[in-house]
């Protein structure tokens, strides 16, 4: 796309995107620059979605300073951008400010009512110490979701995670996890199946799943997380220690 338009903003946003993936977080970046000065002055929903992008980097890349800055930006130029939430709540949580994560978060769902929103507030609910709450949200969560685990579009991840984490129901989690594989092998759905079949004690073929997604080359901290616990449980300690310095990285 950028050899046919040089320049052009859906190809900038999705290069971004792809070097983030591959662990180039500072080269994204430079390409979001590069989007942001493409789109109009005067702000609205393109200018928060790149802004966003961008303090989404800087959030992963450990400077919650710089993504607050970025994600208010996103925020001033489209109020209840979805993305800007979602990923300030993120900063909130790393700064252990968790009514304000649960802030963000309700207002996420409330502006774009999706359900994987509703997992995502559960667990804000659940650090804050609103384990009540928490609860009636995670079954609303899977009340909802259930209906559609049998459809393409589906919470199905979120779910597998739902019922290995929390409704310590591992069965269910390898159960959902199964059907999602069957339809598609992309890397978080790798990662979610070999979460589930680590809750099942499956040990060798959850490290054959979770090695399978980390070989395409995608740098993300949750899956080398992933990965030290399923190697450290199969008594790998030295394959644990190299996922764990890679999630830390």
């Amino acid at each position: 796309m950028l050899n046919l338009r040089p320049g052009n903003l859906p190809a900038l946003t999705h290069a971004a995107r792809l070097r983030e993936l591959f662990g180039d977080v500072e080269g994204s970046y430079e390409l979001l620059e590069l989007a942001l000065q493409s789109v109009s002055s005067t702000g609205g929903k393109e200018s928060a979605g790149i802004l966003a992008a961008m303090g989404h980097l800087r959030l992963v890349a450990g400077n919650p300073g710089a993504a607050e800055a970025l994600l208010q930006q996103a925020l001033a130029a489209f109020p209840d951008y979805r993305g800007a939430l979602g990923d300030l709540a993120q900063v909130r949580i790393a700064q252990k400010r968790y009514e304000d994560a649960v802030v963000l978060l309700r207002q996420r769902h409330q502006a774009v009512p999706r359900i994987e929103y509703l997992y995502d507030l559960a667990e804000g609910l659940q650090l804050a110490g609103h384990t009540e709450e928490a609860e009636k949200i995670f079954q609303e969560f899977e009340t909802k979701a259930l209906p559609l685990s049998e459809k393409r579009a589906n919470a199905n991840r979120e779910l597998v995670f739902y019922y290995a984490d929390h409704a310590r129901q591992p069965a269910k989690a390898l159960a959902i996890a199964q059907k999602e594989f069957a339809w598609r092998q992309d890397v978080y759905t790798l990662d979610a199946y070999a979460w589930a079949l680590r809750a099942n004690g499956q040990l060798a073929d959850a490290r054959k799943q979770i090695e399978a997604a980390l070989a395409v080359g995608i740098q993300d901290a949750k899956l080398f997380r992933h990965a030290e616990e399923i190697v450290l449980r199969s008594g790998d300690r030295a394959a644990a220690e190299n996922y764990r310095r890679q999630s830390a990285e």
